[in-house]
């Protein structure tokens, strides 16, 4: 059945179609995907079932002269790809919220990922000092020594509002007084915001590598 269908798409979808008296091509005959060298852009039939064998998705394009409808995956099957799936980048430290039992896909990761589940500030604070620590900023002055419950690696909540709280990891500590971390903030902090360590909830996760 999967052959028949890609031979039938394939003979629609091009102009170099072999007539149906002749034997099918031998990518065709092996179940393997069919080459269709053009398919051009096609127009957007959303709702509508794709023809793809056994597929179910209905965010598909209609093609050739029959207006076959073909989500993107069938498609590049069709054409001898692999769909890749587009997702939306995360920039910087944003964070994605997942909801329990849901999926979610990062592509790419070029660096640390960290996964968190519900957190509270810790009993642990300090302050920053008298500057204004503005959005961007990498390096937070604080207005004493920097308390030994901040290693690098280690998670802090920076920020009084609510609104404006954010969670951070620390790269490295100096100068007694200095906390780096490893991603810009994303917004500014007032002098005196509270620094503070991290009371993190338990949380499960199940995660697979791979090509989208």
């Amino acid at each position: 059945m999967r052959a028949a269908v890609q031979r039938y798409a394939s003979g629609d979808l091009t102009s170099s179609a072999e007539p149906a008296s002749q034997p099918a091509a031998p990518a065709a005959r092996q179940g393997t995907p069919a080459l269709v060298t053009a398919t051009g852009a096609g127009e957007p039939s959303p709702g509508v079932m794709c023809m793809g064998p056994g597929c179910l998705e209905r965010n598909t394009s209609r093609y050739g002269l029959r207006r076959m409808p073909l989500c993107p995956a069938c498609r590049a099957a069709l054409e001898g790809r692999t769909h890749q799936r587009e997702t939306p980048q995360t920039p910087g430290a944003l964070a994605v919220a997942v909801a329990a039992g849901a999926e979610t896909y990062i592509n790419p990761v070029t660096g640390s990922t960290y996964l968190a589940g519900p957190y509270v500030p810790g009993a642990s604070t300090c302050t920053i000092s008298a500057a204004v620590s503005t959005a961007g900023s990498t390096t937070f002055t604080i207005s004493s020594t920097v308390p030994a419950v901040f290693p690098a690696g280690t998670s802090f909540l920076i920020g009084n509002a609510a609104t404006s709280r954010e969670l951070l990891v620390v790269s490295n500590t100096s100068a007694l007084s200095v906390i780096t971390s490893t991603t810009a903030s994303i917004y500014d902090h007032a002098a005196s915001s509270t620094v503070s360590t991290v009371v993190f909830s338990p949380v499960q996760a199940h995660i697979t590598t791979g090509t989208i």
